[in-house]
């Protein structure tokens, strides 16, 4: 798939950057929302060792990486939680209750790879559910451009993804408007600090670089005032 190894190198620095740095600055519990292989609590013990971890994910994703990381690593660090909850269902917010994830204290929540196969009224009702948490908390995801399903698209690998992903069984839904961000973020309680085009994550992560970059995503990095 053109630009996806750029992408995603890419977008695994940025993340990692921004996790790393808001721990740093005082938050107190970290959320990976849609977690899937993700190794972040696992790869950045030096950061991360020290505060709860929760991955949230369907349950027969979870049942999966947690029979993996027993065999890798012998058991599961108990710092680590893994919390069952379905986007398309609506459990968010009572499985994160259940899990016992504090709401009073700052928390980072990752969203990585997850809001292009969520249709719009579930990203919507996700912002809205991590909105009731602590003052400080943050969320980091990446998303689709919306015009990205314009006919004909403006993106030149934006077709073939959108076809390669629909013959998988895991089609793209939904996409976000960069230029109204800012207002759509704001209507659920959260303050657009940073919007990183494919640009930007070019010139920081793949300095010197031919490889070409998905043209179509952005990461954004909100917070709760």
């Amino acid at each position: 798939m053109p630009g996806l190894y750029g992408y995603v190198t890419a977008r695994t620095k940025h993340m990692d950057r921004l996790l790393i740095e808001d721990v740093c600055a005082g938050a107190r519990q970290v959320v990976v929302l849609g977690a899937g292989a993700d190794s972040r609590a696992y790869r950045l013990t030096a950061d991360l060792a020290t505060i709860p971890i929760y991955e949230v994910d369907h349950p027969a994703t979870g049942a999966w990486k947690q029979d993996m990381l027993g065999r890798l690593l012998g058991r599961i660090p108990d710092h680590v939680h893994f919390v069952s909850a379905d986007f398309g269902m609506r459990t968010l917010r009572s499985a994160l209750d259940t899990a016992g994830v504090d709401r009073t204290v700052p928390t980072v929540f990752l969203w990585e790879g997850v809001t292009p196969y969520l249709v719009s009224d579930d990203i919507d009702a996700t912002l809205d559910a991590l909105a009731c948490f602590a003052s400080g908390s943050s969320v980091i995801f990446d998303y689709w451009h919306r015009d990205a399903f314009d006919q004909p698209c403006p993106y030149p690998e934006g077709e073939k993804y959108i076809r390669g992903l629909a013959a998988r069984g895991e089609p793209v839904r939904s996409g976000l408007d960069p230029a109204t961000l800012t207002d759509y973020l704001a209507e659920y309680g959260w303050h657009l600090v940073d919007n990183a085009t494919p640009a930007v994550l070019a010139r920081q992560y793949l300095p010197g670089s031919t490889r070409q970059i998905l043209s179509l995503s952005s990461i954004a990095h909100a917070r709760l005032p």
